[in-house]
């Protein structure tokens, strides 16, 4: 089995960085092959809305959201956490989400491989773990929407402002390796 993470957090070292790592090596020890991906330090760029991808099947833009989308359509499943900022998910973050409007064909079909799993993480400042759920749920619903993946469980981290907030509580990462063993 082949998972991919993908950190959306802009921030090297972020808590949103440090769930999916917890969640890869939860499942590589279980014998998983993974892949990381952290936004932080990518070269991003957002949609153009030129819809290039709709007569060509691939984005027309060549960075490093281009390879985490191709690493996503190999996988088998995929782990996605990212940092809300003002109520919305992070620009970066954001743009991965818009660029892969590249894997909706024409028809509004996906040109994803059917039987994908995913776990969606929304990490936030916020105590109150309901303060964006439009956010985690704009998510879950899009993965299984648009692209067809099968949301395992969308889990909240709150009070993340500190970089080393989630490392330092044993029992969310708990929570994260339980969703991550649904994966498999």
């Amino acid at each position: 089995m082949k998972v991919v993470g993908v950190s959306g957090s802009p921030r090297p070292k972020s808590n949103s960085s440090t769930i999916v790592k917890a969640a890869l090596d939860e499942l590589a020890s279980k014998g998983a092959e993974t892949e990381l991906f952290e936004m932080s330090g990518m070269k991003i760029e957002g949609c153009s809305g030129c819809m290039y991808c709709k007569s060509k099947g691939k984005c027309v833009k060549n960075d490093d959201i281009t390879k985490i989308i191709e690493a996503i359509f190999n996988a088998d499943a995929v782990v996605l956490a990212a940092p809300i900022y003002f109520h919305k998910y992070n620009s970066q973050f954001r743009a991965l989400i818009d660029r892969m409007y590249c894997l909706v064909k024409p028809d509004f079909s996906c040109a994803l491989p059917a039987g994908k799993k995913a776990i969606v993480i929304s990490t936030q400042g916020a105590p109150d773990e309901n303060a964006f759920k439009g956010e985690t749920e704009w998510l879950a619903e899009t993965l299984s929407g648009y692209f067809k993946l099968n949301v395992i469980d969308k889990l909240v981290f709150v009070n993340g402002n500190d970089a080393n907030a989630a490392a330092e509580n044993k029992e969310f990462i708990s929570k994260v390796k339980s969703a991550a063993d649904k994966l498999l």
